[in-house]
């Protein structure tokens, strides 16, 4: 399987919500900050998303992608779900499906100045990654 770096000390919890720049889908939670009523789905998708992103840290990938997908259906707009699968889907050594998350997750994300950065190097890593396994692809398979 692939090391993949989940960031568990980034500072970044997707329980809490964005610090400053502009927010929309699951980093929009700066209204609860200020006593503003969230919709209970998505406070239960963060959750999940927090579930799914400690089962990565535990190098769970499968479970991670079953967990993260019932956050999505609880809140589709929640761009963290997006960039935790295509790290899941990394380490399970599928960049097809890992570079469609990222894509969605850049979507959903793109406007965050925090999470933006990130998006775009998981983007440049599977990119990198691909590369690897089209030119090395029994050097790549000893690496997962």
């Amino acid at each position: 399987m692939a090391k993949v770096q989940i960031l568990p000390n980034s500072g970044f919890d997707p329980t809490m919500p964005a610090e400053g720049g502009k927010s929309d889908g699951v980093l929009s939670q700066q209204g609860a900050d200020v006593g503003i009523e969230q919709d209970p789905r998505v406070l239960a998708s963060l959750q999940i998303t927090g579930q799914g992103k400690a089962l990565l840290e535990q190098n769970k990938p499968d479970d991670a992608i079953r967990t993260l997908e019932r956050a999505i259906s609880l809140d589709p707009a929640n761009g963290l779900n997006y960039y935790y699968l295509a790290d899941a889907w990394i380490i399970k050594g599928n960049f097809k499906q890992a570079e469609e998350f990222n894509r969605l997750a850049h979507i959903y994300i793109n406007d965050d100045v925090k999470w933006k950065p990130l998006v775009i190097e998981q983007r440049e890593r599977i990119e990198n990654l691909k590369y690897l396994e089209s030119q090395q692809p029994n050097e790549l398979r000893m690496i997962q």
